[in-house]
């Protein structure tokens, strides 16, 4: 006990007289603060400071389950999770992963986006077949790039796919097979 704080020196961990927690460090700047201090002499070195583990003794992990991190929001009304990212084993071995963004849209969690272990993007899907899918079911489909900082948009730059129609803002130019 160091004053008012609760230090376990030797295990680094702080616990402090608000609540504030502090792993690798004994000035915690929030209710979980975790520090971790290395000699990292080479780009090729990662530090991996916090780990997110689940066992799954039944050995069904790997059908889109996995694990993440919540959002959870409390208000009066009552608490509701926001959104989550998920860490999924894909395969029965454990050699696969993607990472599930879900986010909540008229009171339901709903996948929002994923990066699949083969590299490709789906936003509005999980299941892209190309490098970027972008899906919307109910509505036209576009990807805008825009430059500026007001004003109308698009300002030289942008390109917007739609259902029927396809546009090339400023110089753009569009070639296909």
């Amino acid at each position: 006990v160091n004053g008012n704080n609760v230090t376990l020196s030797d295990a680094k961990i702080t616990i402090q007289p608000g609540g504030n927690v502090g792993i690798g460090t004994v000035s915690p700047d929030n209710i979980l603060h975790i520090f971790e201090e290395g000699n990292v002499a080479s780009v090729d070195i990662t530090q991996y400071p916090l780990k997110l583990e689940a066992k799954d003794n039944g050995g069904d992990f790997w059908n889109r389950m996995g694990v993440g991190i919540q959002f959870e929001n409390t208000a009066s009304s009552g608490s509701y999770i926001s959104s989550e990212i998920i860490g999924q084993t894909t395969t029965s071995n454990g050699l696969g992963g993607n990472i599930l963004f879900k986010t909540r849209r008229a009171d339901t969690l709903t996948d929002a986006m994923i990066i699949m272990d083969s590299g490709n993007v789906g936003i509005g899907t999980t299941t892209p077949d190309t490098k970027l899918n972008v899906y919307d079911a109910t509505a036209d489909t576009s990807i805008n790039v825009n430059t500026g900082t007001g004003g109308s948009y698009p300002k030289k730059t942008g390109i917007s796919f739609g259902a029927t129609t396809t546009s090339l803002g400023g110089d753009a130019k569009f070639t296909g097979g």
